[in-house]
């Protein structure tokens, strides 16, 4: 995959999103689709000349007794203006409120990955959701469940078995117009336990538009001999907020 065409293509993507959100039927009695997308690109040219896109798409729907949440994420990565590697993502996930600050939840992960020892992972689960802060300042919001996981491997090996989830997400406002937050998910099972970590600085230039800084961690138990168990990016991205 070419990064320039990949580009093109992200930025149309981002483009097209308000206006899918804007579509949304104004006569509907509940709340509609908002969102965020961010596009970050990183360059280095000289002996080794690299470059890394990414993108991060996200859409809550907030409804009287249910809330959506849909996250789309790419990653790819030429070297010398060949591909090298490319990570694709997608999540949903259904909240049944059960009162204003806890809910029961249907998730679904599906990620396919050429960086990590995993050609593709995907995890269906239930648990409960709690916000266990929210003020001014500070939100935090805990859920926990269980659920199952398939995974296939690079070797072509597969794994499959029951898993345990939990999420920490944690929103802190800086200032009027900047924020840190991080999201913290892990997924833990007989095979292995993966663990991402989402922290990100970001600072608004108005209502719509804003820059972030992102450090991203993640983390497989079980990998294949002569392969990291860790990866990390590190970004300076363009956020794009959709009402």
């Amino acid at each position: 995959m070419n990064i320039n065409f990949s580009a093109a293509a992200l930025v149309a993507a981002m483009a097209l999103a308000p206006s899918l959100v804007l579509a949304q039927d104004p006569a509907d009695d509940d709340n509609g689709w908002s969102g965020k997308g961010e596009l970050g690109l990183v360059k280095t040219t000289g002996n080794t000349e690299t470059e890394s896109l990414l993108m991060n798409l996200e859409f809550v729907r907030e409804q009287e007794q249910w809330r959506h949440r849909a996250a789309i994420n790419a990653l790819s990565s030429e070297d010398t203006g060949t591909t090298t590697a490319e990570r694709y993502g997608f999540e949903w996930q259904s909240d049944y409120k059960l009162d204003d600050i806890s809910w029961v939840l249907g998730s679904f992960r599906y990620e396919s990955d050429e960086f990590s020892s995993y050609d593709n992972q995907q995890t269906l689960t239930v648990g409960y959701g709690r916000q266990l802060m929210d003020n001014a300042r500070h939100s935090l919001v805990g859920e926990i469940g269980a659920g199952f996981r398939d995974a296939e491997l690079q070797n072509g090996t597969s794994e499959s078995g029951a898993i345990i989830r939990g999420l920490l997400d944690y929103t802190l406002a800086v200032t009027d117009n900047s924020q840190f937050t991080n999201r913290f998910l892990v997924e833990s099972g007989s095979d292995n336990t993966f663990i991402k970590n989402l922290a990100g600085f970001s600072v608004s230039m108005n209502d719509r538009f804003a820059l972030k800084f992102g450090f991203e961690y993640r983390h497989n138990s079980d990998v294949a001999p002569g392969n990291d168990d860790t990866d990390t990016i590190t970004s300076a991205n363009l956020v794009v907020n959709f009402q």
